[in-house]
């Protein structure tokens, strides 16, 4: 999933950042129903370095695909979610590389294109059950926990977690806008 990843850094560059979303091994689309926001076209992040990516619709979900400055193409399905919990949207993203494994983001989607929000778990105070949840965590001043990977221990966890995290009202970060180019 990371070498994908890194080939989508020009259409998605905050994922970069040190830990971004959760990693799981568990699909959420068989609990949930996907839900197609998202216009088919041209989208494209908000860095100076960011690659147009075409999105298209593709069964329940969308097909992402980058061509690099070499002729490279990176492809990857992304499908969108919504739990009560949120506002917004969760994003599964899915790399055909790494089959049963999945990371989610959460989003908020408009006509213009989507925004991807960092849900700030790295050194949010997470309550001692759900921190426990990740494969690794960190103890700090007090016995809080933290988290130092964003890979749940658990696949089938990834519900639990975001609806937690989404209750709790951490504050989300704005990461990056992928705006629609047509």
């Amino acid at each position: 999933m990371l070498r994908l990843l890194a080939a989508w850094l020009a259409v998605l560059p905050i994922l970069a950042m040190a830990g971004c979303g959760i990693e799981s091994t568990y699909d959420i689309g068989q609990k949930l129903a996907a839900q197609t926001p998202l216009l088919p076209g041209t989208y494209k992040g908000e860095s100076a370095e960011a690659k147009p990516a075409k999105i298209t619709r593709d069964g329940d979900g969308y097909a992402m695909e980058l061509t690099d400055d070499k002729g490279n193409v990176a492809r990857a399905r992304i499908r969108f979610f919504k739990i009560a919990e949120f506002d917004g949207y969760v994003l599964q993203f899915i790399d055909p590389d790494k089959p049963g494994k999945f990371l989610y983001l959460y989003t908020r989607v408009t006509p213009a294109g989507i925004e991807i929000l960092d849900e700030n778990i790295d050194n949010a105070d997470l309550p001692p059950d759900l921190a426990s949840r990740f494969d690794e965590t960190k103890a700090a001043p007090g016995q809080t926990l933290f988290i130092k990977a964003r890979t749940l221990k658990r696949g089938e966890d990834v519900m639990l977690v975001l609806q937690a995290l989404a209750r709790g009202k951490l504050p989300l970060t704005h990461m990056d806008y992928w705006k629609r180019q047509e």
